[in-house]
């Protein structure tokens, strides 16, 4: 029964039950007067506003302080409409709604290079200046205001209630279904690249998400959410002008009410629109005490204790405290204990047949976790006959590449070529160009000259998800995973993104999980795991988004030598027996020596040396870029000799 009720239906539904019956109370008290009824509406309306907010501050990660504009519009359409005899309510609500959310749209695509708090400043600053533009002229009002009729009859068309109470039970309705949107847009493949975008849009897209659009489409939601609480706002009140509608003061609730609940939670947002709601009272209270203000001081010191003390917001602070008292409550010798605390490092338990459950051990286990794997790939459509070549032969080809940054030519004249099924390995000291060469090649950094071809065809001028979308997967230099979420989640985020159904992504992101041993943490969020498992969560994305061609960016720094050879055999088995090519960066040779079957060597922007791993090391110039031009005088060393010294020279590329 326990387990039933930390998940599964049970865990969905409980918190939906504990709003409904908050909103139910809050409804009853409503009844008890128009002071009452008027202080729900409000809150009503910030949290339909904290809802909007939250899908492209809190989800997408773009806190877009000037969301007050979708608000203003939502208002004003339907009001002018109404006091000008245009066209009804409801009509003015679709206008505003639509309205918002092409302009939204456009904006995204428009202030898209804009990140962090340049981009809050900007939409903050876009929304100053629409209040100042309404207040101009006497259509919107002027700075007097709109004021519409009040209701003699309940009207649908006129979006018109009666009474207070009326419009608070619609506003009732209207959080809930506003929460039940925002768990959808949690829940969703749409959200989970969304959240991706959040944590790393360069990650994002090197998997596959196209992170523009998705932001854009995030934030034509929150805007049409945010327009609907216009409208809410100006049919309850019959009254709107441009401060109200896109100053400071509406503004600050929105952000307030995210920030006091937890932002980027689906029920913290509703949490704190309620406390900032609630905090209204206290207007009551000053205007009687003769202690103007009160309310805002409260608010400020409210802000200030939860930014201080529980920046993740009272959501935050109820996970932490469950996690504890769970953790608490956990009997000592539970193995799930570490890894349910996020660390990673639980014992594994090993069963009747030896297996442990941190991975199989043993020639026949790992037969067994290779078939099981094989066809879960072949299921998917990740066969060695996908991999076809080009007229070249190669099924990744770089031509005579060249970058430059300002006045540094980080590559020069770059040329190199991977055949179906090979693993080419591709070596050189600290600051040779092999990173950048990657990032060249998944279309992160534009080319200066030269070609990218990709089963034929060229692809330097796709961007990089559709580069991705094409079967690359690759790993960085410095690991790069969505920090927020769990192992599978960003092992499964290639195939979510290339639109492989929900079972089939999860059976193939659970298998990789396993093959790489990390099934025992595959539920908690990679941020709580050593580098190690990091190395593996990425090689295991890698995998999943690589159905052809996969590049690993020093995915053996860190790693052990016994860990760094089982992911070599991982490497070669993927290659020989599903046909995946490999294009494997490392400073360390001799860890590359028994995997790949071919060397490139880069020094300075350049390949000075191709060719097998013998033919490589025995040229003069590879000892000299690796051990100085004192080595060109003695005998080329043996690999193991050579990977205890071949760790670069120069600075970080």
């Amino acid at each position: 029964m326990s387990a039933l009720l930390r998940s599964g239906p049970v865990r969905t539904i409980t918190p939906f039950l504990v709003l409904l019956i908050f909103l139910l109370a809050a409804l009853q008290w409503a009844h008890e007067g128009v002071y009452e009824a008027t202080i729900v509406v409000s809150a009503v309306g910030f949290a339909l506003l904290a809802a909007g907010l939250n899908i492209i501050g809190g989800f997408g990660g773009r806190l877009a302080f000037g969301n007050t504009i979708f608000f203003g519009v939502g208002a004003f359409a339907p009001a002018l409409g109404v006091t000008h005899h245009w066209y009804s309510a409801l009509t003015g609500m679709v206008i505003g709604v639509v309205i918002s959310a092409i302009a939204a749209f456009i904006l995204s695509k428009v202030l898209w290079r804009l990140a962090g708090l340049l981009f809050a400043l900007v939409t903050f600053a876009m929304s100053i200046m629409l209040q100042e533009l309404v207040s101009l002229g006497n259509t919107f009002g002027g700075p007097q205001g709109l004021q519409e009729p009040l209701a003699t009859k309940t009207s649908i068309t006129g979006l018109a209630l009666l009474s207070n109470y009326d419009y608070a039970v619609v506003g009732v309705v209207l959080v809930f279904l506003a929460a039940v949107l925002t768990w959808w847009v949690r829940r969703s493949r749409f959200g989970q690249q969304l959240l991706a975008s959040r944590d790393d849009r360069i990650a994002a897209e090197a998997n596959g998400v196209n992170a523009s659009q998705v932001t854009a489409y995030a934030w034509a939601l929150s805007a049409a959410v945010t327009a609907i609480a216009g409208t809410y706002f100006v049919q309850a009140n019959a009254f709107i002008d441009s401060t109200t509608a896109f100053g400071l003061n509406t503004g600050v609730n929105m952000i307030a009410s995210n920030i006091i609940g937890g932002l980027g939670t689906v029920f913290g947002p509703f949490i704190g629109a309620g406390l900032v709601g609630a905090g209204l009272l206290l207007n009551r209270l000053s205007s009687g005490a003769s202690l103007p203000g009160l309310n805002e001081l409260v608010y400020g010191a409210a802000l200030i204790l939860v930014v201080r003390l529980a920046p993740g917001g009272i959501v935050g602070v109820w996970h932490s405290a469950v996690q504890a008292i769970a953790a608490r409550r956990r009997p000592a010798h539970d193995p799930a204990t570490a890894e349910e605390a996020g660390t990673g490092t639980a014992t594994p338990a090993a069963g009747a047949d030896g297996v442990t459950a941190a991975g199989l051990t043993g020639a026949a286990s790992l037969a067994a976790e290779q078939a099981a794997l094989a066809g879960h790939l072949r299921s998917d459509g990740l066969s060695p006959e996908q991999s076809t070549a080009g007229e070249s032969g190669y099924l990744l080809e770089v031509i005579g590449v060249e970058k430059q940054f300002g006045g540094v030519r980080a590559l020069n004249g770059v040329t190199v070529g991977v055949r179906p099924s090979e693993v080419v390995g591709l070596v050189g000291p600290n600051g040779a160009g092999k990173s950048t060469l990657f990032n060249c090649i998944e279309g992160i950094e534009r080319l200066t000259a030269g070609e990218v071809k990709y089963q034929g065809g060229r692809i330097d001028r796709l961007p990089t998800h559709q580069r991705a979308r094409l079967g690359m997967g690759r790993t960085f230099q410095h690991v790069r995973l969505f920090r927020t979420m769990s192992v599978l989640a960003n092992v499964s985020m290639p195939l979510v993104a290339r639109g492989v159904g929900r079972t089939e992504s999860l059976a193939v992101a659970t298998d990789l999980i396993r093959f790489a041993r990390l099934e025992e943490v595959s539920a908690e969020p990679v941020s709580g795991l050593s580098v190690v498992h990091q190395r593996r969560v990425e090689l295991a994305r890698a995998v999943a988004g690589g159905s052809t061609m996969v590049l690993l960016d020093e995915v053996m720094t860190g790693l052990a030598d016994e860990e760094a050879t089982e992911i070599g055999g991982l490497i070669r088995t993927l290659s020989t027996e599903f046909g995946v090519a490999f294009l494997v960066v490392e400073h360390v040779m001799g860890r590359l020596v028994p995997v790949v079957d071919r060397l490139v060597v880069m020094d300075f922007g350049r390949v000075i040396a191709e060719g097998s791993t013998e033919e490589v090391l025995a040229d003069a110039r590879v000892r000299e870029a690796y051990l100085g031009a004192g080595a060109l005088g003695e005998a080329p060393q043996a690999p193991e000799d050579t990977a205890a010294e071949a760790t670069g020279k120069r600075g970080p590329e």
